[in-house]
């Protein structure tokens, strides 16, 4: 699903209209994960795009904006795509009955979600950034989480 060609062309892309995007180098994560933040200097936020593949022909997709001026984290609906088919699943009873098939929980989501979020992405920035914030992986100073996906996604 996200090939070398593909990632190049979408970075290109985005840069032509003023955003940088940064995708993981495979080796810094699973084989079967992608990670990719994208700047937006116009907007002053960044988007946390992350997958998981969950079979040969089917992946799961996390999503974080940080907005800068904000200083506030939202999570976005968790989706499913397929490849066979290129479908999205975006619905909450679909994504939840297509997980539920597939024997994940909603734990397990949430669990790829943290691990993407603060091992590897906010764990990577603190050490190559150690010495010039105020921060760490503790204490992310005053920002907002927005987490009410996960409550949403719970109560069905």
């Amino acid at each position: 699903m996200f090939n070398e060609k593909n990632n190049h062309d979408k970075k290109m892309r985005l840069e032509e209209y003023g955003n940088y995007m940064k995708v993981y180098k495979e080796d810094n994560l699973g084989s079967d994960e992608w990670l990719a933040v994208t700047y937006e200097p116009e907007d002053e936020t960044m988007d946390i795009s992350a997958s998981k593949n969950i079979n040969e022909s089917a992946s799961i997709s996390i999503r974080y904006l940080y907005d800068v001026k904000q200083n506030s984290l939202t999570m976005y609906p968790v989706t499913v795509y397929l490849d066979e088919t290129n479908k999205l699943i975006e619905k909450k009873d679909e994504v939840l009955e297509f997980l539920a098939l597939q024997d994940i929980t909603l734990e397990d989501v949430y669990g790829f979600s943290e691990y993407i979020l603060e091992e590897k992405l906010l764990t990577d920035w603190f050490e190559l950034n150690e010495g010039k914030s105020n921060y760490s992986i503790d204490d992310w100073g005053d920002v907002t989480i927005n987490d009410s996906y996960w409550n949403y996604l719970t109560n069905q």
